[in-house]
């Protein structure tokens, strides 16, 4: 027979795995809430504006209201309230990093850095967007986000070409036909390309290299056609 402690811990044990589940189906019910906040985060320049640091105490880490004042659009009617909400739910993904200091009047003050994954979403020195943006933009595009819904298509019928009953064509003929989405689409492969290849050319040398940029290259054009 249990005692009342063994009874009482497996009790524990038994609230804390519910709870833990609880909270999993929660965020896996709200997922699109993330893309929709790197959506929001990426048009407002958050990562950019965070990545130049403090202007004021010449740190990594920018306040709520250092981010708020260097908005590309100002207005009197932005939220720092929403704004901290936004910054706060980029961390709990890892994509910030939060620290908090004591003014001299004794209040708190929130501060904001890039983690190693938010620094993929910082523009390039020349004000391109990286791989990880283009991605992003490509991934969530409305055309993409009708594809997404109709997923049990998939399951229903192995043969649909969803993005064809979606939208009506194939993706790359409905991609030729909006040139600012082709554009988005033939920088977004290029960029994930030079990436994976520079990777494949930094773990070979020599020889090696020129061998897997050929087998590379083969790779592409057979999936291409």
């Amino acid at each position: 027979m249990m005692s009342f402690t063994q009874i009482h811990q497996n009790n524990g044990h038994e609230d804390h795995d519910e709870g833990h589940a609880r909270i999993q189906a929660l965020i896996l019910a709200c997922g699109h809430t993330y893309p929709a906040a790197i959506n929001a985060a990426s048009d407002l320049d958050l990562f950019d504006i965070i990545a130049k640091g403090s202007p004021n105490n010449g740190g990594a880490l920018v306040s709520v209201s250092e981010i708020a004042s260097q908005l590309p659009v100002l207005t009197s009617k932005v939220s720092i309230s929403k704004l901290d909400r936004l910054l706060r739910f980029l961390v709990s993904f890892s994509v910030l990093t939060f620290s908090a200091r004591s003014n001299e009047d004794g209040s708190i003050e929130k501060l904001y850095g890039l983690s190693p994954t938010g620094k993929y979403f910082v523009k390039k020195q020349d004000g391109s967007p990286t791989w990880a943006s283009l991605f992003h933009k490509l991934s969530y595009h409305p055309y993409m986000a009708r594809v997404w819904l109709n997923c049990k298509e998939a399951v229903l019928d192995g043969g649909v070409d969803i993005f064809k009953k979606v939208n009506g064509q194939r993706m790359y003929e409905y991609v030729e036909k909006d040139l600012e989405l082709k554009n988005l689409f033939q920088r977004t492969m290029a960029e994930i390309s030079a990436l994976h290849m520079e990777k494949i050319l930094k773990c070979t040398k020599g020889s090696k290299a020129y061998l897997s940029l050929w087998t590379w290259l083969v790779v592409l054009v057979k999936a291409s056609r």
